[in-house]
Protein backbone atom coordinates (compact mmCIF):
# COMPACT_ATOMS: atom_id res chain seq x y z
CA UNK A 1 0.00 0.00 0.00
CA UNK A 2 1.21 3.49 -0.74
CA UNK A 3 2.09 5.77 2.14
CA UNK A 4 1.26 9.41 2.59
CA UNK A 5 -1.34 11.59 0.92
CA UNK A 6 -2.87 12.71 4.20
CA UNK A 7 -3.78 16.36 4.36
CA UNK A 8 -2.47 18.61 7.12
CA UNK A 9 -5.81 20.29 7.88
CA UNK A 10 -7.72 18.50 10.61
CA UNK A 11 -11.11 19.40 9.12
CA UNK A 12 -10.26 18.09 5.66
CA UNK A 13 -10.45 14.34 5.09
CA UNK A 14 -7.38 12.70 3.62
CA UNK A 15 -7.48 11.42 0.07
CA UNK A 16 -7.29 7.88 1.46
CA UNK A 17 -10.38 8.55 3.58
CA UNK A 18 -12.23 9.88 0.54
CA UNK A 19 -11.26 6.81 -1.48
CA UNK A 20 -12.42 4.52 1.33
CA UNK A 21 -15.71 6.43 1.56
CA UNK A 22 -16.26 6.20 -2.21
CA UNK A 23 -15.51 2.47 -2.13
CA UNK A 24 -17.96 1.97 0.74
CA UNK A 25 -20.61 4.07 -1.04
CA UNK A 26 -20.22 1.96 -4.19
CA UNK A 27 -20.58 -1.30 -2.27
CA UNK A 28 -23.56 0.01 -0.26
CA UNK A 29 -25.29 1.30 -3.37
CA UNK A 30 -24.73 -1.98 -5.23
CA UNK A 31 -26.02 -3.98 -2.27
CA UNK A 32 -29.14 -1.82 -2.01
CA UNK A 33 -29.85 -2.05 -5.74
CA UNK A 34 -29.30 -5.82 -5.74
CA UNK A 35 -31.58 -6.32 -2.74
CA UNK A 36 -34.32 -4.32 -4.42
CA UNK A 37 -34.01 -6.32 -7.64
CA UNK A 38 -33.81 -9.71 -5.91
CA UNK A 39 -36.93 -8.95 -3.87
CA UNK A 40 -39.02 -7.52 -6.71
CA UNK A 41 -37.95 -9.28 -9.92
CA UNK A 42 -37.11 -12.68 -11.35
CA UNK A 43 -34.14 -11.55 -13.45
CA UNK A 44 -31.22 -13.86 -14.12
CA UNK A 45 -28.50 -13.50 -11.45
CA UNK A 46 -26.04 -12.15 -14.04
CA UNK A 47 -28.54 -9.44 -15.02
CA UNK A 48 -29.16 -8.53 -11.38
CA UNK A 49 -25.44 -8.10 -10.70
CA UNK A 50 -24.70 -6.17 -13.89
CA UNK A 51 -27.69 -3.85 -13.48
CA UNK A 52 -26.97 -3.18 -9.80
CA UNK A 53 -23.39 -2.15 -10.60
CA UNK A 54 -24.45 -0.02 -13.57
CA UNK A 55 -26.84 1.93 -11.34
CA UNK A 56 -23.94 2.75 -9.00
CA UNK A 57 -21.50 3.85 -11.68
CA UNK A 58 -21.02 7.37 -10.30
CA UNK A 59 -19.71 5.96 -7.00
CA UNK A 60 -17.35 3.63 -8.90
CA UNK A 61 -16.10 6.53 -11.03
CA UNK A 62 -15.42 8.59 -7.90
CA UNK A 63 -13.52 5.68 -6.35
CA UNK A 64 -11.29 5.13 -9.40
CA UNK A 65 -10.72 8.88 -9.83
CA UNK A 66 -9.50 9.06 -6.24
CA UNK A 67 -7.20 6.10 -6.79
CA UNK A 68 -5.79 7.69 -9.93
CA UNK A 69 -5.05 10.90 -8.05
CA UNK A 70 -3.41 8.94 -5.23
CA UNK A 71 -1.14 6.91 -7.52
CA UNK A 72 -0.29 9.91 -9.68
CA UNK A 73 0.67 11.97 -6.62
CA UNK A 74 2.90 9.17 -5.35
CA UNK A 75 4.67 8.43 -8.63
CA UNK A 76 4.27 11.66 -10.61
CA UNK A 77 3.34 9.34 -13.47
CA UNK A 78 -0.13 9.98 -14.89
CA UNK A 79 -0.07 6.86 -17.06
CA UNK A 80 0.87 4.61 -14.15
CA UNK A 81 -1.74 6.26 -11.95
CA UNK A 82 -4.40 5.71 -14.59
CA UNK A 83 -3.51 2.06 -15.21
CA UNK A 84 -3.16 1.18 -11.54
CA UNK A 85 -6.41 2.87 -10.53
CA UNK A 86 -8.36 1.20 -13.33
CA UNK A 87 -6.90 -2.16 -12.37
CA UNK A 88 -7.91 -1.76 -8.71
CA UNK A 89 -11.27 -0.36 -9.73
CA UNK A 90 -12.04 -3.28 -12.00
CA UNK A 91 -10.92 -5.71 -9.29
CA UNK A 92 -13.46 -4.15 -6.93
CA UNK A 93 -16.11 -4.18 -9.65
CA UNK A 94 -15.55 -7.88 -10.36
CA UNK A 95 -15.55 -8.76 -6.66
CA UNK A 96 -18.84 -6.98 -5.98
CA UNK A 97 -20.38 -8.36 -9.19
CA UNK A 98 -19.47 -11.91 -8.16
CA UNK A 99 -20.88 -11.41 -4.64
CA UNK A 100 -24.18 -10.03 -5.96
CA UNK A 101 -24.50 -12.77 -8.58
CA UNK A 102 -24.00 -15.41 -5.87
CA UNK A 103 -26.64 -13.74 -3.67
CA UNK A 104 -29.07 -13.67 -6.58
CA UNK A 105 -28.36 -17.33 -7.39
CA UNK A 106 -29.04 -18.34 -3.77
CA UNK A 107 -32.25 -16.30 -3.68
CA UNK A 108 -33.40 -17.81 -6.95
CA UNK A 109 -32.59 -21.35 -5.78
CA UNK A 110 -34.46 -20.69 -2.53
CA UNK A 111 -37.48 -19.43 -4.45
CA UNK A 112 -37.46 -22.49 -6.69
CA UNK A 113 -37.38 -24.80 -3.66
CA UNK A 114 -40.31 -22.99 -2.03
CA UNK A 115 -42.29 -23.19 -5.27
CA UNK A 116 -41.75 -26.95 -5.62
Amino acid sequence: MLAGCATTGSDTPSLRDEIAADKAAFKTCADRQATRMIETTDFEPQTVATTALARCDSHWQDYTAGLQLLYTRQTRNITYGHLQSRSEGFDLNHQVHREIRQRAEKARAGGAQRGA
